[in-house]
């Protein structure tokens, strides 16, 4: 096989499999958000937990197959990378066709230990590598996380008036079956396409001649990052900023601390002498888009137009 037919294969297998991971990661964001209000969990809540994992879910999975894989660069790549373009391009992107309102619980509480997380893990991997014990404090900071989320909602739940409940509709039943089915299949579909995104493109980053970092950052994160900016414009179009802002910090901490720290867990790192840059870098952003939103608790356009600016300077020098 030649080496122009063996890149046209696994451009068209990266091509469907980011399909997959769009398809598969809308089912699984549909069922889980169905399954959470039953449960009672409020919007914000689901945006900064249930919508952020269900979103970044090809992400995760890309990130641990790769880890197994042995493609640490990919993992890494793909997990800075993805953090980039959700807030550099998806809500700056967002904030440069109209003001995004953002929060100030959301840019004081997720902004910063989205900041502090970035932080600690350029310290990390400062020696080009991430090791179980790592991995496993960064998993330990989002449990904890996510517990003091839920813990704090379900006190303001417990201080609203109670409400005379509705009689219970024999149809409750199988929506709820239904829900769990597409949560179910939609995680199938996501951890099929992401094995097959990864290999293709291990595959097309040697074929092409670019390195497994550089094809993490740019390839498989933009495509990783589909569900997110689905979500996004769709939260946006309905006016619904606590999901559409928070839903991109949380799947942005999901990604760092769930997806690299759970893949270091599996499989220790050894990353890319350009991991460091990158990470640090990825921690800047970070900052620039929480100083700005936290001056007036929104995004305008001009700021719009800097976090883009800076996002896409950092992806240059993170591919070249």
């Amino acid at each position: 096989m030649s080496a122009g037919t063996a890149i046209a294969i696994d451009l068209v297998v990266v091509c469907l499999t980011i399909g997959g991971l769009y398809v598969g990661a809308g089912r699984l964001v549909a069922g889980a958000v169905a399954v959470s209000e039953r449960l009672g969990l409020s919007e914000l809540v689901i945006g900064l937990t249930i919508v952020a994992v269900g979103t970044s879910a090809p992400e995760l999975v890309v990130t641990l197959d790769a880890a197994v894989e042995g493609q640490a660069s990919i993992a890494m790549g793909n997990v800075v990378g993805s953090n980039v373009f959700n807030l550099g391009l998806i809500l700056g992107g967002i904030a440069l066709l109209g003001p995004v309102t953002v929060p100030h619980r959301v840019v004081s509480r997720d902004g910063l230990v989205l900041l502090a997380v970035g932080a600690v893990t350029t310290a990390f991997v400062l020696d080009l590598q991430l090791g179980r014990i790592e991995g496993l404090a960064l998993v330990a900071v989002w449990i904890g996380y996510v517990g003091l989320l839920v813990r704090s909602d379900a006190n303001r739940t417990r201080e609203r008036p109670e409400t005379v409940p509705l009689p219970s509709d024999p149809t409750d039943h199988w929506e709820g079956v239904v829900s769990v089915l597409q949560l179910v299949g939609g995680l199938v579909v996501v951890v099929a396409s992401a094995h097959f995104l990864v290999t293709s493109a291990a595959d097309l980053a040697r074929l092409v001649g670019l390195s497994e970092w550089a094809i993490g950052n740019t390839v498989v994160a933009v495509g990783t990052s589909t569900p997110e900016l689905a979500t996004a414009v769709i939260a946006t179009r309905r006016d619904q900023q606590d999901v559409s802002a928070g839903s991109l910090l949380g799947s942005d901490l999901t990604n760092v601390t769930l997806g690299l720290g759970g893949a270091a867990v599996l499989a220790p790192l050894e990353v890319s002498s350009q991991a460091p840059v990158g990470v640090g870098l990825l921690a800047l952003t970070v900052a620039v888009v929480v100083v700005l939103a936290w001056t007036d608790a929104e995004l305008t356009r001009p700021e719009g137009a800097v976090i883009v600016a800076f996002a896409l300077g950092r992806w240059i020098v993170a591919v070249t």
